[in-house]
């Protein structure tokens, strides 16, 4: 068994643990601390893969089987991810199948420890504050709808079909899926007129966000209107460049989906300020 931290600059990090024995496929298991490592093993799973499968299997023809193991504040999700293989290193279409502890033992032919392990300290203290800004939905990458292909089906002409979205009347909630069951134009206007006006008092940047969940509630918004807007603060759409300069999602392709559908011209997405202390 071989282990190593990875910590990719424009992603996140993990423990890597890979596991191998001669004529069987290796075995990696990744942990993750999904509170407070970047992006996660679930939306940066094909990335992530594809980047061990590069750096640590060169001459293999298939990534190794890849085991997820993240752990977040009160639950922990361990399954084996299936993808689907490209050339040159490029995997898509992440399947998850839930298993347990037991499962994988049998399956790496050893005891695992599946604690996420000590960190090696970084050479500086870095620290990250969140930064909302205004970002036009037809910026939006198409993002990958492996996870919900009866309301995410894949799109051609994006941009034309975003236009003809904003110029029709906000379409009836559908019954698909959380995200397509409201109003993103009436969300998206109060979310962003709530981040204009609202005064932030905290010092620290890291608790605007809840300063804004509660202009929210001080508003009177609530049922489903409550939980997207608020989600826009506490849990905010992530736009990342990938190696080829193209955008892809860190965190909420379904919203993004949702609101090119329902013909939302700009909303809110978050950044990453890094500090030195």
């Amino acid at each position: 068994m071989h282990e190593v931290t990875v910590r990719d600059r424009r992603l996140g990090s993990f423990r890597l643990q890979i596991y191998t024995a001669d004529g069987l496929r290796p075995v990696v298991i990744v942990t993750q601390d999904a509170t407070s490592e970047g992006c996660s093993l679930v939306n940066g799973a094909e990335r992530y893969a594809a980047s061990v499968w590069r750096t640590h299997f060169t001459k293999a023809a298939e990534p190794p089987l890849w085991v997820q193991n993240m752990q977040m504040q009160d639950s922990t999700m361990l399954a084996l991810v299936a993808f689907d293989v490209g050339t040159d290193y490029t995997l898509s279409d992440a399947i998850w199948d839930v298993i347990d502890p037991t499962d994988l033992q049998r399956l790496v032919g050893a005891d695992v420890d599946l604690r996420r392990g000590q960190r090696p300290a970084p050479a500086s203290k870095p620290v990250y504050r969140t930064k909302f800004i205004i970002t036009p939905v037809a910026n939006f990458p198409p993002g990958k709808p492996f996870r919900a292909r009866r309301c995410m089906p894949p799109m051609r002409h994006r941009r034309w079909r975003h236009l003809l979205a904003r110029l029709r009347p906000a379409p009836a909630p559908a019954s698909c899926c959380w995200y397509h069951g409201g109003d993103w134009r009436t969300a998206n206007a109060t979310a962003l007129r709530l981040l204009a006006t609202t005064p932030m008092t905290s010092a620290d940047p890291g608790e605007w966000p809840v300063e804004l969940c509660e202009a929210v509630d001080a508003a009177g918004i609530t049922g489903w209107q409550r939980q997207a807007v608020q989600s826009l603060f506490l849990d905010p759409i992530v736009l990342e460049h990938e190696d080829n300069g193209r955008l892809s999602y860190g965190n909420g392709q379904h919203r993004g989906r949702a609101m090119h559908d329902a013909g939302v011209a700009r909303t809110i997405t978050a950044v990453d300020e890094l500090y030195t202390v």
